[in-house]
């Protein structure tokens, strides 16, 4: 790289928008620059293309169109392109997001080789910006440890971002401008065999590279062995991929991640994995595995899938928690995301922490407790207010109630009894006397006329009359006029 005082593009503004501040890297395509965005001060990374490529007409123009099908990617795991043009003195750029950190080559080169845990982290990224640029029908075509950038959060956390789809291939473009006979895109340690052949490309493509990239990031070798980049295309296409335990039998790499890699690996391409969300989900098993919540796993290859016995299956499906993608936040224009996993723990996701995979596979048995719970509390309820007091109550005695009488007809009344008022005795006939005048007749005294028995529901038998005595005989009253008679007047009781 020379230095920024001879690179006449420092201090120069493209378009009126970016200006040009200082050069980042160069490769064989193109240099970066840091450049600012006029009017936004917002700092971006320009990619200009080198006059060399620029002079091939072809070339320019599928770095155009490549260029234009890139800024429509928007996963957080890719990075962002936010603009492209052309100067008039034929200077041909690409604005993205400007980031902050290291390439996955500069950190194995620094570091050394990825944990086990780490790699599968990083590599699910990957396979998360890929299964949305599949999706759209783009073949990236060029993964390699340096263009799969290394950043950190607000929180110090690890995040990756795939690069440079600056040669990516649409497969679903009829009218896309052909490669020219003899021109290979890539990089030679990571291009899959039909890449080199330059044979029809599929996601399946990309899916290799990404084997490689593993192999490369737990290794620190290339799949086939250490070579020139002839040799190494040669390799691709002819040689067996060295196992673990040669390339590095210091290293203790878990069989079923090595098995992984070697599919990915696989020179036809109906052995790899289907797609960048198979292969996740691959990786999230091994992941399980790695950590001790599932046992053993004894994967096979089934049309593109990893497939386990019916009781492994069952038992990565427990601590599934859904998607086939690091989770991710909203689209901005920030220069990091605000989500990534935990250098130290490797997840792919927040949620696949192992302790709330543990709480997750518990969820059924805590709902199904939970369930047991509320039942039985209801039926305690039940008992205690719907049970018999335990005093005893006497049998309520019933009422001695004679059944009501058909309804008959009440006895005629009996007309009452009027006594008759007593009439004084009569005195018998006397022998004619001379006439002496009789006294009138006095009335007999009002008795009070009886108030007649009301009708009971059930009269009571009359009990049989008492026997009377017999009435004494009359006694003669005296004769009228007679003075020693003890009749008297009854008008005249007040008088005497």
């Amino acid at each position: 790289m020379g230095a920024d005082s001879d690179d006449p593009l420092i201090g120069r503004v493209l378009e009126n928008r970016y200006r040009i501040v200082r050069s980042l890297a160069a490769g064989g395509m193109g240099r970066v620059y840091l450049a600012e965005q006029l009017g936004l001060d917002r700092r971006v990374a320009i990619k200009v293309l080198t006059r060399e490529s620029g002079d091939d007409g072809r070339f320019r123009e599928r770095f155009f169109r490549e260029a234009k099908l890139s800024s429509k990617l928007s996963h957080p795991n890719t990075v962002r392109v936010y603009d492209y043009g052309r100067t008039d003195d034929d200077v041909f750029f690409i604005a993205m997001e400007y980031l902050e950190g290291r390439t996955l080559g500069a950190a194995l080169k620094n570091e050394g080789a990825l944990e086990p845990l780490r790699a599968i982290s990083l590599t699910l990224q990957v396979c998360a910006s890929l299964a949305e640029a599949h999706g759209m029908g783009v073949v990236h075509r060029d993964l390699k440890p340096d263009n799969l950038f290394l950043t950190r959060t607000a929180d110090g956390r690890e995040f990756l971002r795939v690069l440079d789809f600056g040669i990516a291939k649409d497969t679903t473009n009829a009218t896309e401008v052909p490669t020219q006979a003899g021109t290979v895109f890539g990089s030679p340690a990571y291009m899959s065999p039909e890449q080199i052949l330059e044979q029809d490309l599929s996601p399946k493509s990309d899916i290799y590279s990404v084997g490689a990239v593993l192999y490369r990031s737990l290794t620190l070798r290339q799949p086939h062995g250490e070579s020139n980049a002839i040799t190494a295309m040669a390799r691709h296409v002819l040689a067996d991929v060295v196992p673990f335990s040669v390339a590095r039998p210091d290293l203790k790499i878990p069989s079923t991640l090595e098995w992984i890699t070697r599919q990915c690996l696989s020179k036809d391409p109906q052995e790899r994995f289907v797609s960048a969300t198979e292969l996740s989900a691959a990786l999230r098993a091994c992941e399980l595995e790695i950590r001790g919540l599932v046992p053993k796993l004894e994967p096979r290859m089934e049309r593109g899938r990893m497939r386990l016995t019916e009781a492994q299956e069952a038992e990565v499906r427990r601590y599934e928690v859904g998607g086939t993608a690091p989770a991710a936040p909203a689209r901005s224009d920030a220069i990091v995301p605000t989500y990534v996993p935990e250098p130290s723990q490797s997840l792919s996701h927040t949620l696949r922490h192992p302790a709330v995979l543990v709480l997750g596979g518990m969820l059924p048995l805590v709902g199904l407790t939970l369930g047991v719970i509320v039942v039985l509390v209801i039926l305690l309820f039940a008992l205690v207010f719907t049970r018999p007091d335990p005093t005893p109550t006497p049998a309520p005695v019933p009422a001695v109630t004679q059944p009501l009488p058909r309804p008959v007809a009440p006895p005629p009344a009996q007309p009452a009894v009027v006594p008759e008022p007593a009439t004084p005795p009569v005195a018998p006939t006397p022998v004619p006397a001379p006439p002496t005048p009789v006294p009138a007749p006095v009335a007999p005294a009002p008795t009070p006329k009886p108030t007649p028995a009301t009708p009971k529901p059930k009269p009571a038998p009359a009990p049989a009359p008492a026997p009377t005595a017999p009435e004494p005989a009359p006694t003669p009253s005296p004769a009228p006029g007679n003075p020693k008679s003890d009749l008297r007047d009854p008008f005249k009781r007040g008088t005497e």
